[in-house]
């Protein structure tokens, strides 16, 4: 694998960027308050750029007047610092302000200042500084006979910051610093802190949760691409992510996964997380903020093991801290506090004495890191069972708001000025995101608020993000980096999140390019399908490649191979005479560019033609013709050579206009076999019911009672939503289902049902075949039980489903679909799905659907698919054959077969959909994308009413 290559996608880094911008900036609002105070004072400076200057002054015969920096900081520190002064002098201050307004007035200094006595008389301060005669030094002469006495004078002033700095009247802000420091101390600037950090959480949690994720993915990525994450250890990172399932639940630890926060003696961290396999006992350590954050270990016993040596190093035992809240880390009475915690562990077995706060315990009890680490973790880092993320931004949240109360106080001693506290703070927050944004990692080194400030902005705002990402894959930061390389035959892991997208993917086109769009509703509670747009940059191609179509260019298609992704963009590869390379197609010039890694194109332009000098070879060669045709119809060759069936001009406005009647105003869904209805399933239950309470469309759930127990358990869960206005039916009471049980599809339903006695049952099968009955026997609206349906406000601001605005009607043999998805698990590219289907009762197309799926059943194949058990998803080749297997014999390959034959319009917008997945430059010159997106609409109504879910019951 390439270590060069990214580990995470544009969309994914400014995502992160973009909540990082919502992260608390004391910096920003200290100098926001300055400048408000300043106009207040008719005072003309800029915070950032004013120094608060403290100097130390002495009068020392035939050299005059020396000063002495002994402090500067800008306004904006000195705020957030909380300037403080030492032996100030009211007088003084007076005086040295008439010293530094460079005016010629003649003031007595005797007896003000200390030895301001002059040797040949008397001379004005002012005059004399203004003229030169005070000279900066770094160290002040000292008085007495020993040198040794330090006399001098303190003097606080703003002054305008120059390069090279001077100390002068031109700099000099006139203006009384003590009026400045009143202002300081008087401002409640911690309290305006900490509202921002709350108003922070209340308004980005969510977004710094999807960021949490993000970055955690990225991770695994960059330790998969360096050979440091095994195949087991990246399955139990995907689980822990909710990203890859082993089971239907949504549950951590019905996906095998223990996941906790970190404690160590009961004190729980606030972002480190520990992962660990219920089955084999792997074990992974994430400590974010690291190059390499995710640690593998065999069992959490060498976890513990791990962590104990690492307390023997000083600045190991810093960084484990960091992680942690503030207040926990020194001792408190009767307990002792994290950091002597960790230096006993460090020392365990023991090799001195370290005494613990308290002598109460032992000192073996004390220190033990198998006792104390993860001690009581049901206590202290209870699991985790759904979103990993989530419980780690209220960790966060709890962390960040305990460390304002904690390190912001007037006469805070925890850190070496009061505004590193508040830098404390604001980089806690984005620490776990270094891999993402590598922006960051300078300021984990900054000196001052003005280095911070520049360097967020820079970080954040930066412009060349193909650099950035590069210093991201290159850099080594932090001092807890898993080790390189993993033991002796243990499988390194090859998967990169995002290659190979999960879930339902749309290809559309995005602002001329191929993407998708991030949902604008809430996104299911399996994060799998939710992450892969972040991450579409990492996404390639497969090896299945696009047949052509009759009529194509048999040089084209001899030259330019299309290798089909999920949605996220075929690629074209040709050889140009270097060898394969990526191409665009130029739509406009009927020609193929050269596409580059970073997504330019080449300039020249090159067409299939014959060689020639061997006829009998087509070869991609330059442009050079300016006669050669470029036409609707040599644009149509090069798209059936590149496995796309349309005829140009496609006349879009035309689609779909066709009369129709009203579909029954019902929507229905089917629950079959001997499980409860839980997770996904049911929160997707609850929004549908909530949906439709003010609507005329009705919503039924099917529910079979083949297995009674099942069957009790769910009316039991159903009855508050059935008091809610959902209908529940016995499916076996119905009399479609008498009729469908008399029927031809009666046997295979049955064998998906019963699968081999059990041991090969496929509900998700045996779902497919019924629903094409139901909807042929009352019509109406079939809808997958995970689907979500969509509410908008009506004219009152009252919620209310999108189904109720969108005209549903369609000729008696037409269907009502969403637009085209990609699959991977399915092996489905470009196609309709079968979780919502629209359709009048007595419509013949069902029946050919029907007829369809029991043609594949009656062949050998189709026979032995219901004898074999289902491969377990951990063996992802297996599985992968199996739900392809499956997509071909019940599922949207045998209504999308069937859609082809008899329905063209839904063909021909199948085939447009399909030209929006592959990377094409000037669009335009073949179709019309505001033309394209008003036939959807009127194609694809169901579209516009709900959202498919990514349950994977299969």
């Amino acid at each position: 694998m390439n270590p060069r290559q990214p580990v995470v996608g544009a969309a994914g880094q400014d995502y992160v960027k973009a909540m990082l911008g919502s992260v608390p900036r004391p910096d920003r609002s200290a100098s926001a308050a300055i400048r408000e105070w300043a106009s207040q004072q008719r005072l003309d400076v800029e915070p950032d750029n004013t120094l608060a200057v403290t100097l130390h002054c002495k009068f020392v015969p035939k050299q005059g007047w020396l000063a002495k920096v002994v402090q500067q900081m800008s306004m904006t520190e000195a705020l957030l610092g909380n300037w403080q002064q030492s032996g100030y002098s009211k007088v003084a201050e007076q005086t040295a302000q008439l010293l530094l307004r460079g005016g010629m007035a003649t003031v007595d200094l005797l007896g003000v200042l200390p030895e301001l006595s002059l040797p040949h008389g008397r001379a004005p301060w002012a005059q004399a500084f203004s003229h030169g005669q005070v000279t900066i030094v770094d160290e002040l002469p000292g008085s007495g006979l020993a040198h040794d006495i330090d006399v001098h004078t303190e003097f606080h002033g703003l002054f305008r910051q120059t390069a090279p700095m001077r100390y002068d009247a031109s700099t000099y802000v006139q203006f009384d610093a003590t009026t400045f420091q009143s202002f300081i101390w008087q401002l409640d600037f911690q309290g305006v802190f900490k509202r921002q950090l709350d108003d922070f959480w209340a308004h980005a949690a969510s977004q710094y949760s999807v960021s949490a994720c993000i970055a955690f993915l990225a991770a695994c990525n960059r330790q998969a691409l360096r050979g440091n994450l095994s195949e087991q250890g990246r399955s139990l990172a995907w689980r822990a992510a909710g990203v890859e399932r082993w089971h239907h639940g949504a549950s951590l630890s019905g996906n095998g996964v223990d996941a906790r926060l970190l404690n160590i003696n009961g004190y729980p961290s606030s972002d480190i997380l520990c992962l660990s396999d219920t089955r084999s006992r792997l074990t992974l350590l994430y400590i974010p903020g690291n190059t390499a954050p995710l640690h593998e270990f065999a069992n959490p016993g060498a976890m513990r093991a791990w962590l104990a040596r690492q307390c023997r190093d000083a600045d190991k035992r810093a960084a484990l801290l960091a992680h942690f809240r503030a207040c926990d880390i020194p001792d408190r009475i009767g307990r002792s506090g994290l950091s002597r915690v960790l230096q006993g562990m460090g020392d365990f077995p023991p090799r001195r004495i370290i005494l613990p706060a308290t002598s109460v315990y032992r000192l073996a009890r004390v220190w033990n890191p198998h006792t104390l680490i993860n001690y009581k973790a049901d206590t202290y880092s209870p699991r985790i069972e759904y979103n990993l993320f989530e419980a780690l931004t209220v960790a966060q949240r709890q962390r960040s708001q305990s460390d304002a109360d904690f390190l912001i106080t007037g006469d805070s001693e925890v850190t070496k000025a009061a505004w590193r506290s508040y830098f404390y703070l604001t980089m806690n927050l984005a620490t776990p995101f270094l891999l993402v944004v590598p922006g960051l990692l300078p300021l984990a080194a900054v000196a001052g608020v003005a280095q911070f400030t520049v360097g967020l902005d820079q970080a954040l705002h930066g412009k060349d993000v193909n650099q950035q990402l590069e210093g991201a894959e290159q850099a080594v930061f932090g001092l807890l980096n898993a080790a390189p390389g993993l033991a002796r035959g243990v499988k390194a892991s090859k998967a990169l999140f995002g290659q190979r997208p999960i879930g339902f993917i749309k290809p559309v086109r995005l602002n001329g390019r191929i993407g998708y769009p991030l949902s604008p509703v809430s996104p299911p509670r399996w994060p799998g399908p939710a992450m892969t747009p972040y991450f579409q940059d990492l996404a390639v191609a497969g090896d299945q490649v696009a047949a052509s179509w009759s009529g194509a260019d048999s040089h084209i298609a001899r030259c330019v191979t299309r290798r089909r992704a999920f949605g996220t963009g075929d690629e074209l590869i040709g050889d140009v005479g270097n060898g394969p390379h990526p191409l665009y197609y130029d739509a406009r010039r009927d020609s193929f560019v050269l596409k580059y890694p970073n997504g330019t194109r080449g300039a020249q332009h090159y067409v299939a033609s014959a060689d020639p000098l061997q006829p009998s070879i087509s070869r991609l060669l330059p442009d050079t013709d300016p006669l050669r045709e470029i036409s609707p119809a040599s644009r149509s060759r090069t798209l059936r050579a590149l496995g796309i069936d349309l005829q140009l001009p496609v006349d879009l406005d035309a689609l779909g206009t066709a009369p129709g009647i009203p579909v029954p105003r019902q929507v229905f869904h089917i629950w079959l076999g001997d499980r409860t209805i839980a997770g996904d399933y049911l929160a997707a239950l609850d929004n549908n019911v909530q949906a439709l309470r003010n609507s005329d469309f009705t919503l039924k759930l099917y529910l079979s009672n083949a297995t009674p127990r099942a069957f009790e358990r769910n009316m039991t869960l159903l009855q508050p939503r059935i008091a809610e206005g959902l209908e529940v039916a016995v499916l076996e009471y119905q009399t479609f289902y008498h009729q469908f049980a008399a029927s031809e599809y009666f046997g295979q339903y049955q064998a998906a049902l019963e699968g081999n006695g059990g041991v090969a049952s496929n509900f998700s099968s045996a779902s497919d075949i019924l629903r094409y009955r139901v909807l042929h026997s009352e019509g109406g609206i079939y809808l997958d039980i995970d689907d979500h349906l969509l509410v908008e406000p009506d004219a009152t601001g009252q919620l209310r489903a999108k189904i109720d605005s969108v005209p549903l009607t369609t000729p008696l043999d037409g269907l009502l679909l969403r637009s085209p998805v990609c699959n991977a698990q399915l092996g489905m590219y470009t196609s309709y799905n079968t979780s919502m289907i629209g359709s009048r009762a007595g419509n013949p197309v069902l029946n050919a659907i029907s007829d369809e799926i029991l043609a594949r059943y009656l062949t050998p194949e189709g026979q032995a698919f219901y004898e074999a058990p289902k491969p377990p998803r951990q063996h992802a080749a297996a599985f992968q054959a199996y739900t392809e297997r499956l997509n071909t014999l019940t599922g949207p390959a045998v209504l999308n077969h069937v859609i082809d034959q008899r329905l063209p319009e839904l063909y021909t917008f199948r085939q447009v959909a399909d030209l929006a997945n592959m990377h094409t430059l000037n669009y335009d010159a073949l179709l019309d994308e505001a033309a394209q997106r008003r036939a959807e609409l009127r194609l694809l109504p169901l579209e516009e009413v709900a959202m498919a879910g990514n349950a994977q019951g299969y």
